[in-house]
């Protein structure tokens, strides 16, 4: 079992996995080195899209295509990195971070791109009856049962080569699972063998105080753990770059904001602002303070844009 690790750290656990030449590609390595970031794009039809079905039966819509279509932090590439070690062990791995930092959104880039089932733990999944449905729906695969034996037996089937190679699986919101069901979950990968990416906001799991024999087993199985870092204000300037943001006290002002808020946030803040000069025309400070405005019902709006909290103070660091 290993011990909690942050992306800084991953060429000291690759050797602790034996694998001393590093297990991320020269490229990544280089990126996390220098805290850069990735563009990442969805494109319709791109050679690199997932042609198999995701949990949501009607597949990821235009606007979720949209939302995509902006400049990743190294949040996403801790999660990138996290998805590679999962593929390469075949254990279980796990990545937290703070709401707000787009965690959802590398996912479901990471399974277009490469073709992994995905699916999120709902307050109607986080049983394990309804646990084994989400399985099926990820994978695509159809119900033919409503006994909970013959879908976890099917699951068994799909999820252990017998049809073929297994996809690896990505569940997002994890810490929604009782102990008990990803107990479960866990187990079933550990007879089956697939790569297993598990990915949510907290350590702690729901029910956890009630059933510490099952979290006790839960961290046996857990391969590695990877945890988010705080957005840097290079992450901002390079969103805002990609939004086609101008001016260096817009850049100071989404900084601010990104830091009262979240990445999430700004992203939204910023989208809107494209959308209303229809992706034309450059976004300067007061078109961003416009926008607050409106999206905000509170007269103190502009605050989070000139104003930091000094609580927050750790949250958009500069670059180290």
């Amino acid at each position: 079992m290993f011990t909690g690790v942050r992306l800084d750290d991953l060429e000291m656990a690759s050797v602790a996995l034996g694998d001393p030449d590093g297990m991320k590609s020269a490229a990544v390595e280089q990126m996390v080195r220098q805290q850069r970031v990735v563009v990442f794009r969805t494109r319709p039809g791109s050679a690199g899209e997932a042609e198999q079905p995701r949990s949501r039966s009607d597949g990821p819509s235009e606007e979720d295509r949209r939302m995509t279509m902006f400049v990743e932090t190294r949040a996403a590439l801790t999660v990138r990195a996290a998805f590679d070690t999962a593929v390469k062990m075949r254990y279980p791995v796990l990545v937290v971070g703070k709401a707000g930092l787009r965690k959802t959104v590398a996912l479901n880039w990471i399974a277009a791109q490469s073709g992994a089932a995905y699916c999120e733990v709902a307050q109607h999944t986080k049983a394990i009856r309804p646990m084994f449905l989400m399985l099926h729906d990820a994978y695509g695969v159809q119900k033919d049962s409503k006994h909970t034996y013959d879908l976890a037996k099917d699951c068994m089937n799909f999820l252990g080569c017998r049809y073929g190679p297994t996809r690896p699986l990505l569940v997002d919101e994890y810490q929604n699972f009782t102990p008990t069901v990803l107990r479960e979950l866990l187990h079933l990968q550990e007879h089956c063998g697939f790569a297993l990416l598990l990915a949510g906001n907290t350590h702690r799991l729901a029910g956890t105080r009630r059933d510490t024999h099952a979290v006790d087993q839960i961290e046996s199985r857990i391969g590695m753990r990877f945890e988010i870092g705080q957005p840097t204000r290079e992450d901002c300037e390079r969103i805002g770059a990609e939004h086609n943001v101008e001016g260096a006290d817009a850049y100071e002002a989404i900084a601010t904001y990104a830091q009262n808020t979240s990445l999430r946030a700004l992203c939204h803040l910023l989208q809107n602002c494209a959308a209303a000069t229809s992706g034309e025309d450059s976004i300067r400070l007061p078109r961003i303070e416009t926008m607050l405005r409106g999206m905000s019902c509170g007269s103190d709006a502009l605050k989070l844009l000139h104003e930091r909290r000094n609580d927050f103070a750790h949250d958009v660091s500069g670059p180290t």
